[in-house]
């Protein structure tokens, strides 16, 4: 008796592996198909950038990670308002669960278009920024906000004019001066600034730009829409998001002057970077309808509804399916800040009028030159 309850208990618990082995493979979870990536360590790969050489050696972190390569890729802003082709643009719908933040978002990313007083070294661009303070301080792109950098280029006053556009179509709205520029990033990349594809990592890539009233001279409203920033939390491989912007890479310049509309569409972060080690810096997007020119600048929205980091970078790629995404992280962003100047992003935001005028006066005129050197070839 006692054996035959034995080969009983046996063949039960086979049975039982068999189960547990087929529930494994049918039916697994997005996330768990890389628990690697979520329980090994916070970041699988390590930046070391290069002067040498367009790609970036990736390093492990761990022994139990998988070495892999970044490639540089192309600034996804500035497009050139003179030379891109038309296309029309579809925005697609957000799922149901990101219905309200999608609403409430949208309201606070805005256009940001450059203009020349005249034909020259310097074309018209167009790029995308996300507000986030109710007073109206804007988080953008560093290879954007050059561009206020040169607004009297070579002394000729307002040369360059660069306004916020807001709404569907984007409308000029309101006017902005720069508050914050990394001139780690001007320093790196002064010389782009002519090239028709610059190439970087998205590392330093970031500015600040302060709203400082309406174009039409009527008053400003008392709070701007806004997106709040999240410094905090690290982000995952499958988080879900948002994607918010101007996209603008398949229009002519006429049909981006008068009818640009934002493109939102959610996607899963599929991988993440550090410039440094051990750090979440840059994450990856995969591909949608906003992986275009025009585009960098523009939101990364968690499910909270709070700005996780900024899009920066794009792989090549003949459509926007084939095209990969990639964008800092806010947490990123305000860590840099502090290294670079001891203030946060907080702070900034809260005194960002007196700072505006401190960086503009003892700051900007360096950062004016090196690029202006570099336009007119001196």
């Amino acid at each position: 008796m006692k054996k035959y309850i034995a080969q009983i208990a046996i063949y039960s618990l086979i049975l039982l592996s068999f189960y547990l082995v087929s529930t494994n493979l049918t039916s697994p979870t997005v996330i768990s198909q890389t628990p690697q990536q979520e329980t090994t360590t916070p970041v699988e790969q390590k930046i070391q950038a290069t002067t040498t050489s367009n790609t970036v050696t990736l390093a492990n972190t761990t022994p139990k990670t998988t070495q892999k390569q970044l490639i540089k890729t192309k600034y996804i802003t500035p497009t050139s308002v003179q030379d891109a082709q038309k296309v029309l643009v579809t925005t697609p719908e957000p799922t149901t669960s990101f219905e309200s933040i999608n609403e409430n978002a949208r309201k606070a990313v805005i256009n940001i278009l450059c203009t020349t007083d005249s034909s020259g070294p310097l074309t018209p661009i167009t790029g995308s920024g996300v507000i986030i303070s109710k007073d109206g301080v804007v988080l953008t792109n560093a290879h954007i906000a050059q561009y206020f950098l040169l607004k009297d280029f070579n002394n000729q006053k307002d040369f360059v004019k660069c306004v916020i556009r807001t709404g569907n179509p984007a409308y000029p709205t309101y006017k902005a001066e720069l508050v914050y520029i990394s001139t780690k990033w001007i320093a790196e990349h002064k010389n782009d600034i002519t090239l028709p594809n610059p190439q970087g990592t998205g590392e330093y890539d970031y500015a600040f730009l302060r709203i400082t009233g309406k174009i039409d001279g009527s008053a400003m409203p008392q709070e701007l829409p806004f997106v709040a920033i999240n410094t905090e939390d690290t982000v995952n491989v499958g988080t879900n998001a948002i994607l918010i912007s101007y996209p603008a890479g398949f229009l002519g310049g006429q049909t981006i002057i008068q009818s640009l509309y934002q493109s939102s569409a959610v996607i899963r972060v599929s991988d993440r970077y550090t410039f440094g080690e051990n750090t979440v810096d840059l994450i990856s997007l995969g591909s949608s309808i906003v992986a275009q020119k025009g585009s960098s600048g523009g939101a990364v929205i968690d499910e909270k509804g709070k700005l996780l980091g900024i899009i920066s970078t794009s792989s090549d790629g003949d459509t926007t399916q084939s095209r990969n995404l990639r964008a800092i992280t806010s947490e990123y962003i305000n860590r840099s800040l502090m290294e670079g100047t001891d203030v946060n992003i907080s702070s900034l935001v809260k005194s960002s009028a007196p700072y505006a005028t401190t960086f503009n006066t003892d700051v900007a005129p360096t950062l004016t030159k090196a690029l202006s050197d570099v336009i007119l070839k001196k």
